[in-house]
């Protein structure tokens, strides 16, 4: 853990890198398999076909975990300073905007929180998306009607995640220590597609902070059972990963308060 705070204070952009990292997989990608089934479509042209390994859409881009060490972190003003804002599962916003921002950009939605969330209510569904701009993505198949109610009565632009494409960046990134890939590290891919300095937050995958503080699960929480998840994404090996990312200029992670 001193390691990774250590490591973290010191950070230079490698933009060489984080080009030759982004072309290696604009190259991967090519050579795999993808449904030709038109939901997925979006997903596809969008972080498969279409982009530019070349040039960045975006000259900063953050991407916000729900980890817990944003928990009174003040982080939102620097997390909104981006130009586009990656955030998971649907993240509460509206009161801890200190902490984690208010803008939104692209906004990942697990359908099993249709049932563990919201408990198949629609209408509780509707409350939360208001905050939310630009892109909703279904990382797997959700019900017909809440796909539908995004798609017909939101400002929200509905894709679905094509799932060959977690297999994809798992064996790209040679992650086979993984039982899984977590929403954050999809993220990153996600970001590294389109943006130039990535700036991460909100990863942490440990139980107490350097100073020995516990720290939630999610920021928003305050279960400890919640960590058990830790064991099934094996979230402390993808962290070293994105560690070493960070030494090299790929991305920044920022981990503490800002």
């Amino acid at each position: 853990m001193e390691d990774a705070v250590r490591c973290v204070k010191n950070w230079q952009f490698n933009k060489t890198l984080l080009y030759q990292t982004r072309s290696k997989l604009y190259s991967h990608l090519q050579k795999q398999h993808f449904s030709s089934e038109r939901k997925y479509q979006g997903f596809i042209d969008s972080f498969v076909n279409k982009f530019d390994e070349d040039t960045s859409k975006y000259r900063r881009c953050s991407v916000v975990g729900n980890g817990g060490i944003l928990k009174n972190s003040g982080c939102g003003e620097e997390i909104d300073k981006a130009d586009y804002i990656f955030r998971a599962n649907l993240p509460y916003i509206s009161n801890f905007s200190d902490d984690v921002g208010k803008k939104s950009n692209f906004t990942t939605f697990n359908p099993s929180m249709i049932h563990r969330r919201y408990h198949n209510n629609l209408d509780a569904f509707k409350k939360d998306l208001h905050v939310y701009n630009g892109y909703l993505m279904f990382s797997g198949p959700a019900e017909d009607e809440f796909v539908s109610y995004v798609h017909k009565n939101t400002k929200l632009i509905d894709m679905e995640f094509e799932k060959n494409y977690l297999s994809a960046i798992e064996h790209f990134w040679e992650s086979k220590r993984f039982v899984s890939v977590t929403t954050g590290m999809l993220m990153f891919n996600l970001a590294l597609t389109y943006c130039e300095e990535i700036h991460l937050f909100g990863f942490w995958p440990f139980t107490t902070d350097v100073n020995g503080n516990y720290v939630p699960y999610h920021y928003a929480e305050d279960t400890p059972k919640t960590w058990i998840v830790v064991v099934k994404h094996s979230m402390p090996s993808e962290f070293l990963k994105l560690k070493e990312l960070h030494v090299n200029g790929v991305l920044r992670l920022h981990i503490g308060k800002c």
